[in-house]
């Protein structure tokens, strides 16, 4: 069973610091509006816990104590392992704010409040309450580029904010978790990674306030779904339900030229007979290919592919009688993002080895971010970036 982080509140160190801070807020309800805030965990399995901030007031849950720490200080909160009776759920333990709006832990400045909760896991999670638009801002300068033309940072700003909305709309979070999760969105590549205060420019400002409010919708429905991005896509988009388990209302597969001139062409990878061999078991423990496969057949030489090309999602290998069709995805997720920089590759099989050549780097689902660069370069404006990588979307202010 997963166990509770019990956290000794009693055993807060405080000491002077010379730390520098800046800007607002007051305490934040649990719920988040997709027009003011968001909750975006920032830390997680957290072990100690160190706030640094100018007249900062914290508020315990438990006690429901609520504190001012006069001049410029740093609270440390201790979280130990332990079962706390809270039945497996995760529980806010105490929140802090500053009025100058911004607080510091790890070394990076954060805009609004901070939420300390128990994970149900090993530590304590910590959690930045944060306006959404200043949330975008810093975003821009961590999954693009804060220096890149005006147009494309339009463009990954309106993608971005259709994906926190949507997490937070539709409660993602906490409908994976089973329970109330406290936040909306990690910073993470599993979703996306935010920055810090410091983080925002002049560019990605600009870009956030033009486009405050702006997402994408299906054309049909009007639907809001997730709005997926990555770094270059080699040639092609692909859709979702190429990459994960399910398909997304609006998504189509779009020719690209826009990205073939930057960055590397070509990337080439090489995996051995008995690295399949593992690979082809984990498929089948994981339920990707029939149980029924007897892997110990597999090997030199035992290995047939009749074409494959980098157009397909899918490649089919013969193992003696046997066809094994596989989602090439499945072939990043097991051997890593890093061994596997895309899900655009196409294979040709040894006596003693797979062979992969693909182009991209990401996922390839949705905007490639350095065809959007391209295409800003060229004179193109955020509407026309995106819809060329979202033909089966419109943009709409919500707020």
């Amino acid at each position: 069973m997963p166990y509770f982080v019990r956290i000794l509140l009693l055993s807060f160190v405080f000491c002077s610091t010379t730390l520098l801070f800046l800007p607002t807020k007051v305490l934040a309800s649990s719920s988040s509006s997709f027009s003011s805030k968001i909750r975006v965990k920032i830390g997680q399995n957290l072990k100690d816990v160190t706030v640094g901030g100018t007249d900062i007031k914290r508020y315990l849950y438990g006690t429901k104590d609520l504190r001012q720490y006069p001049g410029r200080n740093s609270i440390k909160f201790h979280c130990n392992d332990g079962k706390d009776g809270s039945n497996g759920k995760a529980r806010r333990l105490a929140q802090i704010y500053s009025p100058t709006g911004v607080l510091s832990w790890e070394g990076k400045r954060y805009r609004g409040e901070l939420l300390l909760i128990s994970n149900a896991s090993s530590g304590c999670d910590l959690i930045n309450i944060v306006p959404l638009e200043s949330y975008i801002s810093t975003l821009l300068s961590t999954e693009m580029n804060g220096t890149w033309p005006i147009e494309a940072l339009k463009a990954q700003a309106i993608a971005a904010r259709s994906y926190a909305i949507y997490k937070i709309q539709n409660d993602s979070t906490s409908k994976e978790k089973g329970s109330e999760s406290y936040y909306d969105i990690e910073s993470s590549e599993k979703h996306q990674v935010s920055g810090s205060f410091f983080d925002a420019t002049p560019f990605t400002d600009e870009a956030a306030k033009k486009t405050k409010g702006m997402v994408l919708l299906t054309k049909e429905g009007s639907e809001l779904v997730p709005i997926f991005y990555h770094a270059k896509c080699g040639g092609r988009t692909i859709a979702p339900d190429q990459v994960w388990s399910n398909s997304v209302t609006g998504y189509q597969s779009v020719a690209c030229p826009h990205c073939n001139s930057s960055g590397q062409k070509q990337w080439t990878k090489t995996i051995s007979i008995s690295q399949f061999k593992n690979f082809v078991n984990w498929l089948a423990r994981s339920g990707h290919i029939s149980k029924s496969v007897d892997v110990s057949k597999i090997k030199e030489g035992g290995l047939y592919l009749p074409t494959d090309d980098l157009m397909k999602s899918k490649v089919g290998i013969y193992q003696a009688d046997n066809l094994l069709v596989i989602n090439k995805s499945l072939f990043r997720r097991y051997f890593s993002k890093t061994f596997f920089p895309s899900n655009r590759w196409k294979l040709t099989i040894t006596e003693k080895e797979l062979s992969f050549i693909g182009e991209g780097l990401g996922h390839g689902v949705g905007m490639c971010q350095i065809g959007a660069l391209d295409m800003a370069k060229s004179g193109k404006n955020v509407t026309e970036i995106l819809n060329f990588y979202f033909p089966g979307h419109k943009i709409a202010r919500v707020y």
